[in-house]
């Protein structure tokens, strides 16, 4: 039986990148399918994603004890593992 990475690495570059973009693509569109169902547990990258997609530009506010507002740009987020 031969692996999907087997598969993959046996066809053309062409092929693989078609791949990989039809994965992100099934991705996204379970994000967004998220997003419009109003989950409460969503990735913030995926909310970025999708806000960036409608072409709006997404920022988060942070309203402190103290009265101060601190604003935050995401526009440039990506999803990281690293602590």
């Amino acid at each position: 039986m031969t692996t999907l990475e087997e598969y993959l690495s046996a066809q053309t570059p062409a092929f693989r990148k078609k791949v990989k973009a039809e994965f992100r693509q099934m991705s996204l569109q379970c994000a967004v399918s998220k997003i419009e169902r109003n989950a409460l547990d969503v990735k913030l990258s995926d909310l970025v994603r999708y806000v960036n997609i409608l072409g709006g530009k997404l920022s988060l506010q942070v309203d402190l004890p103290s009265g101060e507002k601190i604003v935050v740009a995401l526009a440039n987020f990506e999803h990281s593992d690293d602590c």
